[in-house]
């Protein structure tokens, strides 16, 4: 079985190391760790930075390979939903747009899918792994004014979180317009209760733990379709 993958930072397998303040690639991702069980053929086209916005480009660079595919697996969202930090924190009573304005984000990952299934392959949409967001507001202002930023949010940290979940809900709402499995991996982080080990001290990327619990989940959700 031949799968393509595109998406941001998580499906590249990207970790980061608190004491280096180092990105690094996971050789052990969740990728990795579907394709030594099952012995699936992957195309991996996932990026750092990736949005919807970068993903359409790339499946069009790539549309012969996922034309080869049975599958094709969208991960997009974490950096849609993102802000220009450096913005907020310079002027934080202006108006700040995330990378991708939800709008914009629904309409580009409506257009994957329908590109994908013009192609012939399958698509399927992976939700969000929850967010940290007293690690990611500690990663975020570094170098930045931090009480310029939470000023922004409203005085609540938690904030960050919340506006995330709101681009999970899109996507949840996309797979079921658009009658696209979605695998669910928010759900076990969110039950897990040993919950901040699966996610890096940024506050975003899932850690090793992390990315062998989206493999349990994607293997669930598989064998459930």
């Amino acid at each position: 079985m031949r799968i393509s993958i595109l998406g941001d930072s998580i499906s590249k397998g990207v970790v980061f190391d608190g004491p280096s303040n180092r990105y690094s690639q996971l050789k052990k991702n969740y990728v990795s760790i579907l394709e030594e069980k099952f012995g699936f053929s992957v195309d991996n086209y996932s990026k750092f930075g990736c949005t919807v916005t970068k993903g359409l480009a790339m499946l069009e660079h790539h549309k012969d390979k996922v034309a080869g595919s049975q599958y094709a697996v969208l991960e997009y969202g974490g950096n849609d939903s993102d802000f220009k930090w450096q913005e907020v924190s310079d002027k934080p009573d202006d108006i700040h747009y995330p990378l991708t304005p939800m709008e914009n984000f629904k309409r580009g990952y409506i257009k994957m899918i329908d590109e994908i299934r013009a192609l012939g392959a399958t698509p399927i949409l992976l939700n969000l792994p929850p967010i940290d967001a007293n690690r990611y507001f500690e990663r975020i202002t570094q170098g930045k004014n931090p009480a310029s930023i939470l000023r922004y949010l409203g005085g609540d940290v938690h904030y960050i979180y919340r506006w995330h979940e709101s681009y999970n809900i899109v996507i949840s709402k996309i797979a079921y317009d658009k009658h696209v499995t979605m695998i669910d991996i928010r759900t076990a982080f969110l039950l897990d209760r040993n919950g901040g080990d699966l996610i890096c001290s940024d506050g975003i990327h899932p850690s090793e733990a992390g990315h062998s619990l989206i493999a349990k989940s994607i293997e669930a959700g598989l064998k459930a379709s």
